[in-house]
């Protein structure tokens, strides 16, 4: 390996770790919010836990959190105005928007709050709804007129009562979940759930063309209530049904399949003063400019690729950078509210992630939330506790941390920042003897195990080190760039921070063996093991599916992820909090006949 100085090679690893660096700007260049750009917040905290009434009461303290706009739920009375009756599943719009009719009765409470609330800053508001059901018999919008005509009654109420109440609009969730309600349309995106569902499907080109007009229909029926309203859609537009449209069998394969006919239809249906935005959770982890920058650019190239219309989608589509704000450090552990080197990101790079949010989206810049409940707090110390008092609560000295970051991330920025790993100075010789040591013992002791090599990995291996952290949260798109020239090589024998990368932090290693193509996987088993590495756990890939977290030491089976007679590629991810990280020995596929 190349003898370099471990200061100048963590700074190439800073910069080759972004992937598009044609987006980057000179260092001297900032961004400022003058164009009038708008964070808002869809969390639990809003959409599950907090009914309309609550909220004028606690508006004012929520203008502290830097925040330009809030996506809440509605709330059915039709079965009872207590706050228990209005918090469950029968009452709550963004469960069963597609369920059964709704009348603007059910909502005049709701409406009566929320025009009472004095908004201050907060002022670009969305209700929220969703596609897909989550229990009971999933609508039918395709084909069954009845269900369709379901829809777009409670479509243009939705419209309605947005624009009476002085919202935006309204946030359209399209994510759709195979555990929630059963059928061929639980999955309303997918048409190989509704062909496998169908004794006799129609094709994909004319569930295609029917769910295009019923885009165009469902995006006519609000407009002629609310003609300039905006929809933003989430999980991002045609970048969801990208993937399936390149792999084998395509859209007609993808679980996302439909979706691209239906925004289609949507744009079909828009005027010039409705917006369409799709919320991007591509850049949930991210904190730099740069990759959001390149996942912006990917959404709209991607788009003229899927979609039928690619002038359309161009013309009359955004994008909005989203950002996890309560994902934590790691791949199970829990976001804290007291302890910010926990987290993904503690308050200065909140701050920048905001900024660059704001920076690289086209009007709306978004932050989701799942259990830190950021604006809401109950009696209970514990900011996972879902037994909400109805008043506001003071938040804890970290959150209002974050509070202030994300005020901070409206003003002007470097968009050129850099988020700095932590150093480790520490000297690592002695756990790189040990560890050459254990390694010599560990395949010793394989062989007496009647452990036979089936391939062994080479000595260097592609290297990055990640310092936007995007490996907390699996692969964040790793997988596809690994082999780029831009990763290192570094020699898999000794800890990173021995070989001049001095920082804890993230990293991935990535190799490839070639299999022989008489590698029996009928009668044996392969198992992936580990020669030595440093502390914690590590997230494994094999020919780019996610076969396991482990702690060290583990050997987990890979039989099925192998492909004999060709290159096999295994991808590694480290998380290192301290101490000596990285493959710290050989790495083998060992072989033994299944039991």
């Amino acid at each position: 390996m190349e003898s370099r100085s471990p200061i100048s090679l963590l700074v190439s690893i800073v910069a080759m770790s972004c992937v598009w660096p044609a987006v980057r700007v000179s260092s001297a260049a900032t961004v400022s919010n003058e164009h009038g750009k708008k964070l808002i917040r869809w969390a639990a905290e809003l959409t599950q836990k907090t009914t309309a009434e609550e909220i004028p009461e606690k508006i004012g303290a929520w203008q502290d959190a830097g925040l330009d706009g809030l996506c809440l739920t509605l709330h059915s009375h039709a079965n009872g105005s207590s706050r228990e009756a209005l918090l469950s599943p029968e009452s709550i719009m963004f469960f069963r928007w597609w369920m059964k009719p709704r009348t603007r009765a059910e909502f005049a409470p709701e409406i009566a709050a929320l025009k009472r609330v004095r908004w201050g800053r907060i002022e670009n508001n969305f209700v929220l709804t969703a596609a897909v059901a989550y229990d009971g018999r999933p609508p039918d919008y395709v084909f069954n007129e009845g269900d369709w005509k379901t829809i777009l009654g409670n479509a243009r109420l939705l419209a309605g009562i947005a624009k009476e109440i002085g919202f935006k609009g309204m946030v359209f969730d399209t994510e759709q979940y195979g555990w929630a309600a059963k059928g061929r349309w639980s999955q309303p995106w997918s048409y190989a759930a509704y062909a496998a569902g169908t004794p006799d499907p129609l094709p994909f080109d004319k569930v295609a063309a029917k769910v295009r007009q019923r885009g165009k229909q469902w995006m006519r029926a609000m407009l002629t209530v609310y003609p300039d309203m905006t929809v933003l859609v989430a999980p991002g537009l045609y970048e969801v049904a990208w993937e399936g449209s390149m792999a084998a069998g395509g859209l007609a394969k993808s679980d996302y399949g439909l979706f691209p006919a239906f925004i289609d239809g949507m744009l079909l249906g828009m005027n010039d003063r409705a917006r369409l935005v799709g919320l991007s959770e591509r850049t949930y982890m991210m904190s730099r400019y740069c990759d959001m920058a390149a996942e912006r650019d990917k959404a709209k190239q991607q788009a003229l690729v899927v979609s039928t219309v690619p002038e359309l989608a161009i013309r009359r589509t955004s994008f909005a950078a989203g950002l996890w704000t309560d994902a934590a450090y790691g791949t199970t552990g829990s976001f804290s509210n007291k302890e910010a080197g926990l987290n993904q990101r503690d308050p200065v790079r909140h701050e920048h992630a905001v900024a660059n949010a704001l920076a690289v989206s086209d009007g709306y810049a978004w932050l989701y939330g799942e259990a830190s409940y950021w604006l809401q707090w109950g009696e209970a110390s514990s900011p996972f506790n879902d037994g909400f008092t109805q008043r506001y609560v003071e938040p804890p000295a970290l959150i209002k941390e974050y509070w202030r970051a994300t005020v901070k991330g409206h003003e002007a920025h470097d968009l050129d920042w850099e988020p700095m790993p932590k150093h480790d100075p520490n000297n690592y010789d002695q756990f790189d003897a040990q560890s050459a040591a254990h390694n010599r013992d560990y395949w010793a002791a394989k062989e007496k195990d009647g452990y036979s090599v089936a391939a062994q990995f080479p000595q260097d291996w592609k290297f990055l080190f990640d310092v936007e952290m995007l490996g907390r949260f699996r692969s964040y798109g790793v997988l596809d760039t690994w082999y780029d020239k831009t990763w290192l090589s570094i020699d898999c024998s000794k800890c990173w921070q021995s070989q001049g990368i001095k920082a804890n932090g993230y990293a991935f290693y990535g190799a490839r063996v070639e299999l022989p193509a008489g590698l029996d996987l009928i009668h044996n088993d392969v198992f992936l093991a580990f020669g030595g590495y440093g502390s914690g756990s590590v997230n494994i890939y094999v020919n780019g599916a996610w076969v396991a977290y482990i702690p060290n030491n583990a050997m987990p089976d890979v039989t099925k992820y192998l492909k004999p007679g060709q290159v096999n590629s295994v991808v590694l991810g480290f998380m290192d909090t301290t101490g000596p990280q990285g493959l710290a020995g050989n790495v083998k596929l060992l072989l033994r006949g299944k039991p």
